[in-house]
């Protein structure tokens, strides 16, 4: 969970708006609205929380978003926290997640890299030949989603292959 901003004046009353990056099917609309009503349950004072699903490339619409909302408190995101931060990474995004606040923890979710069994990938360094190659092919969601963003972020981290020459092929 992320809030936009920093500071405010407490939270006292009034009503909540919890930004959903994706559309109403999956996990991160469930995670929200569960967490929604526990707020709703848990905080002090008169107010409501309501669910808002925000979705547009890869999760930056409903970031900048939160990150332009009025610093107080009333709206929040639920964020794939991988996604979120390797996006600014990766686009030339109107956030920097270094000014928002990161405040829950709602799930854990590794990231991994898989291939074929009768792939010639049996190794990092078979992956890393693969990239200087340029035969580097990754399934994803969709442009700026996590899957996507995972090979050319890996790239640009460790400088072991040029991340512009991999290929990335949107499943639906």
């Amino acid at each position: 969970m992320t809030g936009g901003g920093s500071g405010g004046s407490g939270y006292q009353s009034g009503d909540t708006r919890m930004i959903i990056p994706y559309g109403t099917a999956g996990g991160y609309n469930a995670y929200a609205r569960r967490v929604a009503s526990y707020i709703e349950e848990h905080l002090p004072g008169d107010h409501s929380v309501n669910p808002d699903n925000v979705q547009g490339a890869g999760g930056r619409k409903a970031t900048n978003t939160t990150y332009t909302a009025e610093a107080d408190g009333h709206t929040q995101m639920i964020v794939n926290i991988n996604s979120f931060t390797s996006q600014q990474l990766v686009f030339d995004t109107q956030y920097d997640v270094t000014d928002m606040t990161y405040f829950a923890q709602v799930a854990n979710s590794p990231q991994a890299i898989a291939v074929s069994a009768e792939s010639d990938i049996q190794s990092w360094s078979d992956f890393v030949q693969a990239g200087q190659n340029g035969v580097l092919v990754f399934a994803g969601e969709g442009r700026g989603s996590t899957s996507s963003l995972l090979g050319k972020v890996i790239g640009e981290i460790t400088g072991d292959y040029d991340h512009e020459n991999q290929n990335t092929v949107q499943f639906d």
